[in-house]
């Protein structure tokens, strides 16, 4: 597992110090893992080369719940009581800090049933988590934040696999989903180019003499090539994701997660396709 180098000094991430001081007080109380998703764990691996994006107001987390919802709550009760979180009364998953930034503790595990989690509360009170084991197992980094503590995070690959996923279980409250895989796939190669140079190399020799192919194309396929080293452990999970990539090629201008992907990061709809369509080219190479 790599290992990248931050600063929760930063601006960007010095508000939400306490929160991961507290967290990893608790964690460790109850002795569970747990690891970043979401905007948060792309904003912190940019950071690493001074990437600039959109800054969140939340921190996402998956837990690893070997129990019952029981001893999720209690890590619940445990952050109230202690911290001064407070409970969101529109999302049972979702706690408040006591300086009003939002911590969604998403759990997964033996707690799952079927694809998801339901607890009691109030709000939302049912998540699908597919994917979230398997990130757990094949798809993390490691953070080394500046006071030598560690912990970890999705990696970039793997926040596309499970903002696709997110985004096909429920698009209405996923729009910022697509600009967010744009975003990686622009700037993927600034942050993997020494991998994809060691691991990598034959996708420069296979498209020897193209004139219009771009570094953007290397790193949709090296992206589509680690998605198929997380998704390969469950088959179900590596069907659904070609499934899911194949209907947005498929509808092109007609998929709202491709529409979405044009903005900041990705010009076209073409091009959004064409991103998608060297996703998709990693991950059926099945790793031969």
């Amino acid at each position: 597992m790599s290992k990248l180098k931050i600063d929760l000094d930063n601006i960007r991430f010095a508000v939400f110090k306490q929160i991961f001081e507290d967290i990893e007080v608790t964690f460790e109380h109850f002795n569970v893992e747990f690891y970043v998703i979401g905007a948060l764990a792309r904003d912190m691996i940019f950071s690493t080369v001074t990437i600039e994006t959109r800054t969140t107001a939340d921190v996402d987390l998956a837990i690893y719940i070997e129990g019952t919802e029981e001893q999720y709550q209690e890590i619940k009760a445990h952050l109230f009581d202690n911290y001064g979180f407070t409970q969101s009364s529109e999302n049972a998953f979702t706690l408040i800090s006591s300086d009003q930034h939002t911590l969604d503790l998403l759990p997964f595990g033996k707690i799952e049933v079927e694809d998801g989690v339901i607890i009691s509360g109030k709000g939302l009170v049912n998540i699908k988590v597919n994917g979230f084991k398997e990130v757990f197992e094949e798809g993390l980094v490691k953070l080394e934040a500046n006071d030598g503590k560690t912990f970890s995070a999705s990696s970039l690959s793997s926040i596309i696999l499970l903002k696709f996923l997110a985004f096909d279980d429920r698009p209405e409250m996923r729009g910022k989903d697509p600009g967010d895989v744009s975003s990686i796939i622009r700037y993927f190669f600034d942050l993997n180019a020494s991998n994809i140079y060691d691991n990598h190399n034959d996708l420069f020799a296979d498209n020897d003499g193209e004139e219009d192919y771009e570094l953007e194309y290397v790193s949709a396929q090296v992206i589509g090539r680690e998605i198929n080293q997380v998704s390969m452990q469950t088959h179900e999970l590596n069907e659904r994701i070609i499934s899911i990539i194949e209907d947005h090629i498929k509808r092109a201008e007609r998929s709202s997660f491709i529409r979405t992907m044009v903005g900041d990061y990705c010009n076209s709809i073409d091009l959004a396709v064409t991103w998608l369509n060297f996703i998709l080219k990693g991950i059926k190479e099945k790793g031969d």
